[in-house]
């Protein structure tokens, strides 16, 4: 069993507790496209799991900014840091989906 054969709409709703997601068939709309982005960062030895099922949950958590954004590739946002605050800028859902990878695993520097 690989760690990527746990992503699915019951992990992500029963273990993490989410429901954002409303439905299995919606969360497997962008179930592919997530597991085989992290797939191939694991097997090429760029990341590795910071905890117990920690790629399982960076995977829906991914999905679900997936779903959030409709599948488009950019949202823009607007953010406040400390007194600064702008709004209109362009994140990319990739660097979002970092985010989840790094609160969960370890980004190494290169390949193993």
């Amino acid at each position: 069993m690989t760690p990527f054969d746990k992503v699915t709409y019951d992990f992500y709703s029963d273990e993490l507790g989410r429901a954002v997601i409303p439905s299995a068939a919606e969360f497997n709309t962008y179930r592919l496209k997530n597991v085989l982005f992290v797939k191939g960062l694991y097997d090429d030895g760029l990341i590795v799991e910071r905890e117990p099922d920690g790629i399982v949950k960076a995977i829906c958590m991914m999905i679900e900014i997936d779903y959030q954004a409709g599948g488009n590739d950019t949202v823009t946002t607007s953010e406040s840091i400390g007194g600064y605050s702008w709004s209109g800028t362009k994140k990319s859902l990739e660097v979002k989906k970092y985010e989840y990878l790094k609160l969960f695993c370890h980004i190494t520097g290169g390949v193993r």
